[in-house]
């Protein structure tokens, strides 16, 4: 039997999956040419001018891909065909050959995620070992966003200045979160998506001061901003060094409490930032991975 993994297989060239919470109106057309993810016509349609719907296409296919690489599927007798977009089908790839030399990196590490997943015996340290996995697991969902945030920088010329600013900051605070190995878990995922912004944000928006947000929505809203423009200032070293003392599990503690302290509405100078990461940089062992 052969299975074709069409995510646009629409007369319209646009794909139809439920939008879930966290993403109303992001998967829609922004360019208002079409109906595609608007009400009542085409509510579950994905546009390939949505910015997050094409980073999110080259996180999910190029996952799959590299899962297939690493032999997950060996056992899989099903032959599955991935078809890209009428529209810039030139800029997704659909193959492990075609990822591979279009994304390398993110290809590489998935890979390596998947392989690492697949060594666990029933005799490992479970709590170690999730904790590893989670390392391998944001490593590559790092790399997938940071190629893909380039590649399709052509599609935030469509969305207002507020919300072309939260999909920059969603971007860039994704490596201070993922460094923490943030639990990805469903019930943890499911928590937290109600805390994300409902809408797109219309110019006017001003985090967190947006009415019909919830007032965690307006935090983590502000907190992104706040995280994004540190960075900034600081030229990438406060990446940098939050990297640094992440590799070790007391460094990510201290790190989720200040991520916690930002959503509660703290938001610290980069001084005070800098204060305490510095000195933990300096002294921060990385803990060995138990999965070599």
């Amino acid at each position: 039997m052969n299975t074709r993994y069409c995510l646009s297989c629409s007369a319209s060239g646009y794909s139809r999956v439920p939008i879930t919470s966290g993403f109303e109106g992001r998967l829609a057309d922004p360019s208002n040419t079409t109906a595609c993810g608007y009400s009542p016509v085409d509510l579950y349609c994905i546009s390939v001018y949505s910015w997050w719907a094409c980073i999110n296409y080259d996180i999910t296919v190029v996952a799959f891909l590299a899962a297939a690489d690493a032999g997950l599927f060996d056992e899989w007798q099903d032959q599955t065909q991935i078809l890209t977009p009428e529209q810039f089908s030139n800029s997704f790839c659909n193959s492990i050959d075609s990822c591979q030399s279009s994304l390398p990196i993110a290809m590489e590490k998935w890979k390596l995620f998947f392989e690492k997943l697949m060594s666990i015996t029933p005799v490992s340290d479970g709590s170690s070992v999730v904790d590893t996995l989670l390392h391998y697991l944001w490593d590559a969902h790092e790399a997938s966003i940071g190629s893909a945030v380039h590649k399709y920088e052509s599609r935030l010329n469509f969305l207002s200045d507020p919300e072309k600013q939260f999909n920059q900051d969603w971007a860039t605070a994704i490596n201070f979160i993922g460094d923490t190995r943030f639990r990805t878990d469903y019930e943890t995922i499911s928590s937290f998506l109600p805390h994300l912004p409902h809408r797109i944000l219309r110019n006017g928006d001003r985090c967190p001061l947006i009415t019909d947000f919830t007032a965690k929505q307006n935090m983590i809203c502000q907190m992104l901003k706040w995280l994004n423009n540190l960075n900034t200032l600081s030229g990438g070293n406060l990446l940098t060094l939050w990297k640094i003392v992440t590799c070790s599990p007391e460094g990510r503690t201290i790190c989720r409490e200040i991520l916690q302290s930002m959503i509660a509405g703290k938001t610290p100078s980069l001084v005070e930032l800098l204060g305490i990461l510095e000195p933990r940089a300096i002294t921060t062992n990385c803990i060995t991975d138990p999965l070599k």
